[in-house]
């Protein structure tokens, strides 16, 4: 932070980014100019919080999506078979066609 360059420190529960300002082109008499480092201290749980939030939004989206899909599967396949499954309920076609009333000659 000391060397006036700009840059980031981070830790396992925080993160520091300082900048350095020039106030002034002003030399001191030694020869070196001034300048101010500006930092800021915050901790990962607010700078990340918005990245946390996406996340869960995401995993809940998809979970959703994916529940949608098995959802619309199981309606499309019951729909499809259904037709199949159920027996013809008109008249004539109930009964085999070798059974007739007259009997055969």
């Amino acid at each position: 932070m000391l060397t006036a360059d700009s840059g980031s420190f981070e830790t396992h529960d925080s993160v520091i980014v300082y900048d350095t300002v020039y106030p002034s082109r002003l030399v001191t008499d030694d020869g070196q100019t001034q300048s101010w480092v500006i930092l800021r201290h915050t901790s990962t749980e607010v700078l990340f919080a918005s990245i946390y939030d996406f996340y869960q939004l995401a995993m809940i989206l998809l979970l959703g999506a994916a529940v949608l899909a098995v959802a619309l599967a199981l309606l499309i396949s019951y729909l499809l078979v259904k037709p199949i499954k159920q027996p013809r309920t008109h008249g004539d076609q109930v009964r085999p066609r070798w059974r007739s009333a007259a009997a055969p000659r």
